[in-house]
């Protein structure tokens, strides 16, 4: 597991969470996000009622109640850090997700999370409270 990624990805997850906005969309639903990076040691991130939990290996749960997003390390950090949207990034083919039908749902809150953390970023670089999404 890259432990760069898994950083980010609690960095960003954590100040998400800690906001009242971000707290309420990571309320919205209860998914398991399974990332396999092609160079590096699989994890999945657990997001159940507001709270989450980040996990070596692969999950055990049933092709439903998660989705996988595989790619890069270096693919994933971009797009976890915030260098990169994860739309751009499955549509240029670098990162392998899930984005049809019902399954769009899973992908579209994840970004909706990314995104969050983008505002809050861009919000405390300017010093004002990012407006409610």
């Amino acid at each position: 597991m890259s432990e760069e990624l898994t950083n980010c990805l609690a960095n960003v997850l954590r100040e998400v969470s800690g906001n009242e906005d971000g707290k309420e969309l990571m309320k919205e639903y209860g998914f398991t996000f399974q990332f396999s990076p092609t160079d590096g040691e699989p994890f999945y991130v657990e997001i159940k009622g507001g709270e989450w939990d980040i996990v070596k290996g692969t999950t055990t749960k049933i092709a439903d109640e998660y989705r996988p997003f595989e790619g890069s390390s270096q693919v994933l950090l971009d797009i976890v850090g915030g260098k990169r949207r994860l739309v751009d990034a499955v549509w240029e083919g670098d990162l392998r997700a899930e984005t049809y039908g019902y399954f769009q749902c899973y992908v579209g809150w994840f970004s909706r999370i990314l995104k969050q953390y983008r505002a809050l970023r861009s919000a405390a670089a300017v010093g004002f409270s990012p407006p409610r999404m």
